[in-house]
């Protein structure tokens, strides 16, 4: 018999996680695109609960327009906050700064990997909930880059 009440090997801290994305946003939450305004359609997909067929990662996500440089601005109160972005071997994709309440700013570069896929940053994990603002921004203006989501825990 395995238990369901084993405790978390390293930490649980991410165990009430809830997705953000525009299909999944809290009321309290301010978002304000910026030059995300496109749907990314080529996905990283993977096959379902025992079916045949592909289904595409994370759809309702955004998608910076290249050429346009207005930053995505999220407002959020939570304790804990993760980045679901695309990694792509595109050379249309560029590195992107991420400043979190104007003081700490944490670069990703979504080409590094070589390949198409979801990755993940943790933003920050703090032991209470808070009043945070993150700005999402390519460096170079004619790059392009693609928000999946957000994980949070309340």
């Amino acid at each position: 018999d395995i238990s369901t009440n084993i405790p978390s090997y390293y930490a649980d801290y991410f165990e009430n996680i809830h997705l953000l994305d525009r299909k999944n946003c809290l009321s309290t939450v301010v978002i304000s695109e910026g030059s995300f305004t496109q749907i990314d359609k080529n996905l990283q997909s993977v096959p379902l609960d025992y079916e045949f067929e592909n289904t595409p990662q994370f759809p309702y996500n955004w998608h910076k327009k290249a050429g346009e440089n207005n930053p995505f601005e999220l407002n959020i109160s939570c304790k804990r906050l993760v980045l679901v972005f695309k990694d792509s071997v595109d050379e249309d994709f560029g590195i992107t700064s991420v400043l979190i309440d104007n003081e700490n700013e944490i670069f990703i570069d979504p080409r590094k990997a070589g390949w198409t896929h979801c990755n993940t940053k943790i933003l920050f994990n703090y032991d209470k909930s808070n009043n945070h603002n993150i700005k999402i921004k390519t460096l170079e203006k004619d790059k392009t880059f693609t928000i999946l989501g957000f994980g949070y825990v309340l």
